[in-house]
C-alpha cells in the first residue's frame, strides 16, 4: 500500500485475539519483514500502528486477561521505533508497576 501512495496503519501481528505472548508482540519490528525493504519515503508513509482484539470471545470477566499485557508491549514497541528492543528492562518495569502482572517470554 505504501508503495501505490497510500499512508497506513500497521497492524499485523498485533493481533491481540490470537493469545500470543506479550513477548512476540514486543519482537516484532513494525517495519522489519516486508517493511524492511520499503523506501525512506515509503516508510515515511506509516503512520503508526494498532493492535486489534477481536472481540467474539471478550467479556467483561475476561477482558483484562485477553488486553493486558500483550497491548502494553505493542505499545512499547511501536513507541520504541527502530531503537533496540530491550524486552528484559520493559519486563522488569512492568513488573514492578503493573496492577499484578508477571510478565515472562
Amino acid at each position: 500500500m505504501q508503495r501505490a501512495g497510500y499512508r497506513v496503519i500497521l497492524s499485523n501481528d498485533y493481533y491481540l485475539d490470537l493469545m500470543r505472548p506479550a513477548s512476540f508482540h514486543y519482537a516484532n519490528d513494525p517495519l522489519g519483514g516486508e517493511a524492511a525493504g520499503l523506501s525512506d519515503a515509503e516508510k515515511a508513509r506509516v503512520l503508526g500502528g494498532e493492535a486489534c482484539q477481536w472481540t467474539e470471545l471478550v467479556s467483561p470477566e475476561n477482558a483484562d486477561f485477553r488486553i493486558w499485557p500483550r497491548m502494553a508491549a505493542i505499545a512499547e514497541r511501536l513507541w520504541s521505533g527502530r531503537r533496540s528492543p530491550m524486552w528484559a528492562r520493559c519486563t522488569a518495569a512492568w513488573n514492578r508497576r503493573a496492577c499484578g502482572w508477571s510478565i515472562s517470554a
